[in-house]
């Protein structure tokens, strides 16, 4: 018996101990949420907090929330009155209910500070048809869990959807489009105030089919993100690395047999890196190969840069934007003045941006087929250009401009992509009908050769079998290509040529007019001494 005492004792002190605890870890995710609500309705001027409904308990909270989401930000821009109340109908309403188990056991399941369990469902804003088709449906659910340094972890779905599109319908058969879509999963991990996270999210196939029977699938969707917050003292400029994929897509429609259009391995790649004060953007678009009708390309590439950014700058940049649309969603009376603030401010922030000489470059434009390829890259920059004079007079922006790029091609590649646009035969250029188009195309081809042959002759291209080449620079408002003024100089007409020479070195017959001209000869003197001889007193 006297063993008892103390054992209950203890579990009654720690039942007493883990109650306040569950009630501490439930006020501190109250706080937490509210926190996080306010960053984004601050950052999001299209999101409007409606109502928020929270229900804390001692181990278990819910909270339910409903949302407003403006489809066209612009739209609600309208002044106060009849024009606003017909923006704010532009929009979705959404619910979002949270269920909340507070820590250190949350739920019996982990050790965490807590665990929240989403669910998102639309209430209204879209056709009547599809709301019928979404009542009662979970758009979004997720599982989340605090940490209780802050950090957390979290595994969302997106369930698989069959919607008739009542908004795009045949007007001779009636039918519908549709979307067929498996849903989409994922997971989200993040440090303590979102200052790094990561995605990484997965949907198996999407299908779109018009209301004329035209299909388009995607296969194998895949998304990812590591982002960081670039620097401590501004919240929503983040830098990092973003990864968008598609296994591959098709294109069917009930004309054409077989698949008319394919492509496999597309890719999107973002990185967003920082330098010191300064941060660089590179984007990558990429297609492994792609069918059209019978032929096939690939690989494409298209890479872009934007380089030396004043990182401090862009972020002023885009709060300013984001005020101003703050400002219009909320339907600013005076919405001139707010413009008329915000083109003043963009231009100071621009012109600091550009002081700090940013630089855009075309890494990479490259296109294979099976008779060659092209590539094509450059850069671009300006140098001590005033923003305010490019506004009043934008030629002046030609002495400011400094730009290089290089171009290789094949001629055989190009005639025939001239010959035989991909998938030709889709378009009917094979047909007896296309008589017309083919004439006109072998017209494109033949001055497309004129061209090269001239421009080659002037030293514009510099040729090597099939390929040619050549590259440009623009600098203090002159163009030279392949080192050469562009337009070219025009030469001196002969005609000129022997101006010049005359001009500048008279011939002997020449030198004797003018003697004639300027130094009378004594045969020309002696009847005017005769006449003079005989004029009488």
């Amino acid at each position: 018996m006297n063993k008892a005492v103390p054992i209950t004792l203890a579990l009654a002190c720690f039942g007493g101990g883990y109650t306040a605890a569950s009630w501490y870890f439930g006020k501190q995710t109250e706080a937490t949420l509210s926190a996080q609500y306010e960053h984004m309705l601050d950052k999001a001027y299209n999101i409007n907090l409606v109502d928020r409904d929270y229900q804390r308990g001692i181990f278990h909270s819910t909270e339910t929330l409903t949302l407003e989401i403006i489809k066209d930000p612009a739209i609600s821009a309208a002044i106060d009155g009849e024009e606003y109340v017909a923006a704010k109908q532009q929009l979705f309403k959404l619910t979002v209910h949270n269920d909340i188990q507070h820590g250190p056991i949350p739920g019996f399941s982990t050790f965490a500070a807590a665990s929240t369990d989403t669910d998102v469902m639309l209430i209204e804003g879209v056709e009547k048809e599809l709301a019928e088709q979404l009542a009662n449906k979970t758009l979004f659910n997720q599982h989340m869990i605090f940490h209780f340094d802050g950090t957390g972890h979290a595994t969302f779905n997106m369930p698989k959807l069959d919607l008739t599109l009542p908004g795009f319908i045949d007007s001779t058969t009636e039918k519908t489009a549709a979307l067929s879509w498996d849903g989409m999963k994922g997971d989200m991990t993040f440090s303590a105030d979102m200052a790094h996270f990561t995605l990484n999210a997965r949907s198996p196939i999407m299908t779109l089919t018009s209301s004329i029977g035209e299909k388009v699938n995607l296969s194998n969707i895949q998304i990812s993100s590591e982002q960081q917050k670039a620097y401590e003292d501004i919240d929503a400029l983040y830098s990092g690395i973003q990864h968008l994929s598609i296994d591959g897509i098709t294109l069917t429609t009930p004309k054409a047999e077989g698949t008319p259009f394919s492509a496999k391995q597309l890719t999107y790649d973002v990185n967003f890196a920082k330098d010191g004060d300064f941060l660089n953007l590179v984007e990558q678009i990429g297609i492994e190969t792609a069918q059209i009708g019978q032929d096939k390309i690939g690989p494409f590439h298209f890479d872009f840069s934007l380089n030396h950014l004043h990182g401090h700058t862009l972020a002023d940049i885009a709060k300013s934007l984001n005020a101003y649309n703050v400002k219009m969603s909320k339907s600013d009376k005076d919405q001139k003045a707010a413009t008329e603030q915000l083109g003043q401010t963009v231009k100071k922030q621009g012109q600091h941006l550009l002081d700090n000489h940013p630089e855009f470059r075309i890494d990479r434009i490259s296109l294979a087929t099976a008779d060659g390829d092209t590539n094509l890259s450059g850069q671009v920059t300006l140098n001590k250009l005033n923003i305010e004079e490019a506004i009043e007079n934008p030629f002046i922006m030609l002495g400011s401009l400094n730009a290089t790029g290089k171009l290789s091609f094949n001629e055989k590649m190009i005639l025939e992509l001239l010959r035989n646009p991909p998938g030709s035969e889709l378009m009917g250029l094979n047909d007896e009908a296309s008589d017309e188009q083919m004439t006109r195309i072998n017209m494109i081809t033949e001055q497309f050769q004129q061209q090269l042959a001239m421009f080659t002759g002037m030293g514009y291209l510099t040729r090597d079998g099939d390929s040619l080449k050549t590259h440009a620079e623009f600098k203090t408002g002159k163009l030279l290509i392949n080192g050469k003024p562009f337009p070219p100089v025009a030469a001196p007409t002969p005609i000129e040529q022997d101006s010049t020479y005359i001009e500048s070195d008279p011939s002997p017959m020449e030198q004797e007019s003018t003697t004639d001209k300027t130094d009378p000869t004594p045969m020309e003197e002696a009847p005017l001494s005769v006449e003079a001889k005989t004029t009488p007193n």
